[in-house]
């Protein structure tokens, strides 16, 4: 099972790197390779069992939680990086999730302190999140990895 669910991992980390040159090169992602995505997380959950129902359910209601966010801001946080958040939410469970969230706001916030130092950007100025979410999967890829066997 462990090469089956490294193989599903590696594949997610493409799919995401996929969606962040979407993001970073049109500001905007395909929202049929999102729902691609969404089906494809909801799939390996049926055959796979490989969060329990409620982690599902709580990364479901974490992902519509942002899509919200996104609507009450007006797209400060787009509906591709909720949507993408919630499809996190599908395949990895809740925990896994707020753990990619964590480090992708982290690292976002030391990016966007370090682009405001060298004074290439304002506060004003919007860049792609999914590029965050990106990188925040690919350490919990490496670091977290070894507990789920």
């Amino acid at each position: 099972m462990y090469e089956l669910n490294l193989l599903a991992d590696s594949i997610c980390l493409i799919y995401l790197a996929i969606l962040s040159v979407q993001d970073i090169r049109n500001h905007t992602v395909s929202l049929r390779f999102l729902a691609a995505g969404g089906m494809a997380a909801a799939v390996w959950q049926i055959i796979c069992k490989e969060q329990t129902i409620q982690m599902c359910a709580a990364g479901i209601f974490a992902g519509l939680i942002f899509v919200g966010i996104s609507r009450l801001t007006r797209e400060a946080l787009g509906y591709g990086d909720s949507i993408l958040i919630l499809i996190l939410g599908i395949y990895e469970g809740f925990r896994y999730q707020m753990s990619i969230i964590g480090i992708a706001f982290t690292i976002s916030a030391v990016f966007s302190i370090a682009v405001l130092i060298i004074k290439k950007w304002n506060r004003k100025k919007a860049f792609p999140f999914i590029p965050f979410l990106t990188l925040g999967y690919l350490v919990v890829f490496i670091a977290g990895r070894s507990s789920r066997g």
